[in-house]
């Protein structure tokens, strides 16, 4: 698992090493071959930039460049690996594509924007959970969780949204998230107009709840 610490440092310690062994020759190379006409190739550069690279910083411009290319799956890679860098530079990048046209690059920005977990990334992600592509919706609620206490507020407002998947997907990253704030927005919910939105919100109660005076806890 890639240590989530100071990308900064790391980058100056082992670029001063790397200038002896060729690293930076082969990440211009890796970098030059992302021009490569085979959509194919550019994939598979954009993942050995990430796996090798990740903590270079000069990988992170020429990844968020590949958000626009014209391969839906030099897109998804390119968004995959921006994640790993966690980079806030690549955040508003990341976000930008949580619009692109194919369902799989969102999903794939939206865990990018989880893995990184800034603040700036909650609001778009929310708006991503009344994607018509189910995976999208899970990809956002999953990122949303990863962030975590900061999304908290914003997901209990977004309980009277009037779209039920929304809120059936809100009270699941509250549920996962375990903050006190959402157990009374939460108990409110049971009484949803909506029997799924009910019956889904009284699965996570009880899976989230704790048996004290007949209240719910985190």
């Amino acid at each position: 698992m890639k240590a989530k610490i100071s990308t900064t440092l790391i980058s100056v310690l082992v670029i001063g090493f790397g200038l002896n062994y060729g690293w930076a020759d082969e990440v211009d190379d890796l970098i030059n071959q992302l021009k490569h006409p085979d959509a194919e190739v550019r994939v598979n550069t954009v993942y050995a930039l990430g796996n090798r690279f990740w903590w270079n910083a000069r990988i992170v411009d020429p990844l968020i460049v590949m958000l626009n290319d014209p391969d839906a799956g030099v897109r998804t890679a390119a968004a995959t690996e921006l994640g790993e860098t966690r980079r806030a530079q690549a955040v508003d990048p990341l976000i930008a594509t949580l619009n692109d046209p194919q369902p799989d690059v969102r999903a794939h920005a939206a865990r990018a924007l989880g893995t990184i977990g800034d603040a700036r990334a909650i609001e778009p992600l929310i708006a991503l959970l009344s994607d018509p592509a189910g995976f999208t919706r899970y990809s956002a609620a999953s990122a949303l969780e990863k962030i975590g206490e900061p999304a908290v507020e914003p997901l209990i407002a977004v309980l009277n949204d009037p779209d039920a998947n929304v809120r059936i997907y809100a009270a699941r990253v509250l549920g996962g998230i375990g903050d006190a704030r959402a157990v009374e927005p939460l108990i409110a919910l049971l009484n949803d107009l909506d029997e799924d939105v009910r019956r889904r919100t009284a699965d996570i109660c009880r899976y989230r709840s704790a048996p004290r005076e007949g209240a719910l806890f985190f």
